[in-house]
């Protein structure tokens, strides 16, 4: 096994983890002479593809407004209305919510009623961002009222008798977002119904 100069078991450096393809990382691969043959042509691939994401990257950013919503960055601006294309086709808060997965699962039946996680059916990027957008909520406007409102089950991320990779916290911040915590520029007069 190794180990470090403290005795603290290291990763194996054989592994491929992270950016691997990067020159840096690419100089400290232990591996065999017959893997790194192999592996040097879809590194090329990888590192030609890199560069062409940075670029779209970098150009899809540049298209977002000056004036953005609190909470979104140019990038995550873009993709949520890339997605959702026309505002308008919403009528109410259960249309957006259910386009983007963000309703929680729900089973009942005569006296019993269960409520669960979200049920990721609907677009997975606009859910991505919505998540991360989330992130960035708690974080930075903590105080915000519809995170305070949520703060109890917000802090414990998962609920009671859930898996260890379940986790309640989207279907709550979504709803504070869907809920009118966000509109885009064009559409912040428009009330939900």
């Amino acid at each position: 096994m190794n180990t470090d100069k403290h005795g603290y078991a290291r990763k194996n450096p054989s592994h491929l983890e992270g950016e691997w393809w990067q020159e840096g990382l690419w100089k400290k691969l232990v591996l065999p002479l017959i893997v790194l043959e192999l592996l040097a042509p879809l590194r090329r691939l990888i590192q030609a593809l890199d560069v062409e994401l940075q670029a779209a990257t970098k150009a899809m950013a540049a298209e977002a407004p000056q004036e953005l919503p609190l909470g979104l960055g140019e990038l995550s601006y873009e993709i949520l209305e890339r997605e959702i294309c026309q505002w308008d086709r919403f009528k109410n808060r259960r249309q957006v919510a259910s386009y983007t997965g963000m309703c929680p699962k729900e089973d009942t039946s005569d006296q019993r009623r269960f409520q669960g996680s979200i049920n990721k059916h609907g677009n997975p990027r606009l859910r991505t961002v919505l998540v991360e957008a989330s992130w960035r909520l708690m974080q930075f406007q903590p105080d915000y009222k519809a995170v305070a409102k949520w703060r109890k089950v917000l802090a414990d991320p998962k609920p009671p008798g859930a898996s260890a990779s379940k986790s309640r916290w989207p279907s709550a911040v979504s709803s504070a977002w869907i809920g009118g915590g966000y509109a885009p520029i064009a559409a912040r007069r428009r009330t939900w119904a």
